[in-house]
């Protein structure tokens, strides 16, 4: 199926490469769970299951290789971004080429093709200029309503908001999850360190137990990278969006300022709008979801302390009630 979607789409499915993903990892368990089951004594089932995890496993490898080399992708004139798949995009192979060729010579302008069709100026300026015109239009409508005590003010953080609620809300649930899931390293070394300190002989030893938590942290440190680096490269974009979009509505103000405007903002105000208040969103954008995250780890952390806090009194008590 992957082949055959690759003659006909400029880049992979993502469906189809977590549901690749998900029978590898499926596989693995249930041939393990076979293998110390002495109860199956169906060798051909084995066989056929073997040749199955084998077939999905060159699947998924083949799958998630960059592909350039199909005639679609030749023929699209797509940027690097969009054509690559998603272990590409996970990885930033797809910026590998860039890389190679800067080290060979100097990059121009021309050489740079990796940006993804969001990150265009046109793009972000019509989502913002149309979340714009909207929310000028009710606050218009609402102070022709109300008194001058209750006139309602513009609010240009709503309506970046609003006209970037997707690419914020993603962010958001990367940072949370990775978040989330850097607390799991402390919990599986505790009980890596519970199965080692374990009063069970060695030969009693679950070792596939030993196995899955030293997987577990691997898994947890690869994912949590991951996602760290998909957060700071969808930071980086949605700031320059953000930052391209308020550029060209000022620029766009600029040109049609009556006379009687042009007194009061002058050239270096406008300017300075540019240069600087646009700008900050490309490197402040990562503190303002601070306001999420930082409160999340604060509440985690002193969920897991309070825990382990409960744990110790508990072993004290009981301790005590056996001296008794």
């Amino acid at each position: 199926m992957g082949l055959l979607e690759s003659i006909y789409e400029i880049r992979s499915s993502n469906a189809l490469f977590f549901f690749e993903f998900y029978s590898v990892h499926a596989t693995i368990v249930t041939l393990y769970s076979l293998h110390h089951n002495d109860e199956v004594n169906d060798n051909n089932s084995l066989r056929y299951l073997h040749v199955y995890f084998y077939a999905i496993l060159a699947v998924f490898v083949l799958e998630a290789l960059p592909r350039g080399w199909t005639h679609v992708q030749h023929q699209s004139d797509a940027n690097q971004h969009d054509k690559a798949n998603l272990f590409s995009r996970l990885t930033f192979y797809y910026m590998q080429s860039i890389v190679s060729l800067g080290y060979k010579r100097p990059l121009t302008i021309n050489d740079i093709n990796i940006l993804p069709k969001e990150s265009e100026t046109q793009h972000g300026y019509e989502q913002l200029n149309a979340q714009w015109e909207d929310h000028k239009k009710d606050v218009q409508t609402h102070n022709n309503k109300a008194d001058a005590d209750h006139q309602k003010p513009h609010n240009l953080m709503r309506v970046i908001g609003k006209a970037f609620s997707g690419p914020l809300a993603i962010m958001i649930s990367i940072r949370v999850l990775a978040s989330m899931l850097q607390f799991l390293l402390p919990v599986l070394i505790e009980q890596i360190m519970v199965y080692i300190e374990s009063d069970e002989s060695k030969d009693e030893l679950p070792k596939a137990r030993g196995v899955i938590l030293a997987m577990g942290m691997l898994t947890v440190s690869l994912t949590v990278s991951s996602l760290t680096n998909q957060f700071f490269k969808k930071e980086a974009e949605l700031g320059l969006e953000i930052r391209n979009a308020l550029v060209s509505m000022i620029y766009r103000k600029a040109l049609i300022l009556s006379p009687g405007s042009r007194r009061s903002s002058s050239t270096g105000a406008i300017t300075n709008h540019m240069s600087n208040d646009a700008e900050k969103w490309t490197k402040e954008i990562v503190w303002v979801l601070g306001w999420i995250d930082v409160p999340l780890e604060i509440l985690i952390a002193v969920a897991m302390r309070m825990s382990s806090s409960s744990s110790h009194f508990a072993a004290c008590l009981t301790c005590k009630k056996t001296q008794l």
